[in-house]
C-alpha cells in the first residue's frame, strides 16, 4: 500500500474515532450515520485514486456515480430521474471515450504468421529481456 494511501485512510479512521468519542462523552452530537451514508464506500477510495492512482478515469466515473448516489439517497435528486438516465449517461461516456480515449483496439488472430502478431510478440519478448 502507497504511504499516501494509508496516510488517507488512517486519517479517516482516527476522524471517525474522535467523532464516536466526542459522541460518547456527549460533547457534541454529530451523527455518523446519514441517508446514502454507503455511498461513501464509492466516493472515498475513487477520491484517493484520484490523488494517487495515474489511471484517472475510473476514479473519476466512480466518483460521479457515488456523488449522484447520494444526492438520489438524500432527496436532491430522485431516483426516477436518476434510472431515467442511466443509459443516456452511459453510451455518452462510451461515446466521449472512443473519442477522446487514447485506447486504441485492434483484433487480430493468434495465428503465428499474423503480421500484427509477430510485432506484439516481439515487443513482449525485447520488454522482458530489458527487465
Amino acid at each position: 500500500m502507497k504511504k499516501s494511501s494509508k496516510t488517507f485512510w488512517g486519517l479517516a479512521l482516527i476522524a471517525i474515532g474522535v467523532i464516536l468519542a466526542l459522541n460518547a462523552l456527549g460533547v457534541v452530537n454529530i451523527t455518523l450515520f446519514f441517508p446514502g451514508w454507503w455511498t461513501l464506500f464509492i466516493i472515498l477510495p475513487c477520491l484517493q485514486g484520484l490523488v494517487t492512482d495515474d489511471d484517472k478515469a475510473a476514479d473519476l466515473t466512480g466518483l460521479i456515480i457515488g456523488v449522484v448516489l447520494l444526492l438520489a439517497c438524500l432527496n436532491v435528486i430522485s431516483f426516477e430521474i436518476l434510472w431515467k438516465m442511466i443509459l443516456p449517461v452511459i453510451l455518452v461516456f462510451i461515446g466521449a471515450a472512443l473519442i477522446f480515449g487514447k485506447t486504441e483496439v485492434k483484433f487480430f488472430s493468434r495465428d503465428s504468421s499474423h503480421k500484427d502478431y509477430k510485432k506484439s510478440t516481439k515487443k513482449i519478448k525485447e520488454a522482458k529481456i530489458k527487465k
